[in-house]
């Protein structure tokens, strides 16, 4: 079996990557949606359980970081 991400255009589903498979091939589709939501950068650099998210006491908040 093979997992493949997609996303439905409005009319057909179209998959984010190309495919493997010979014109005409039978397949059987799974389709499981997927909710968006916006990550947080600490998860991306897979921080976010390991460090709190302000170490430095000196910053009340994470804007200060950027002022």
């Amino acid at each position: 079996m093979v997992a493949i991400k997609g996303h439905f255009d409005g009319k057909v589903i179209v998959p984010d990557e190309p495919l493997q498979f010979t014109a005409n091939q039978r397949l059987i589709l799974h389709i499981e949606p997927v909710q968006e939501r916006e990550a947080d950068f600490r998860e991306w650099l897979g921080l976010a359980l390991r460090a709190p998210a302000n170490p430095n006491p000196q910053f009340k908040t994470d804007d200060d970081l950027w002022r």
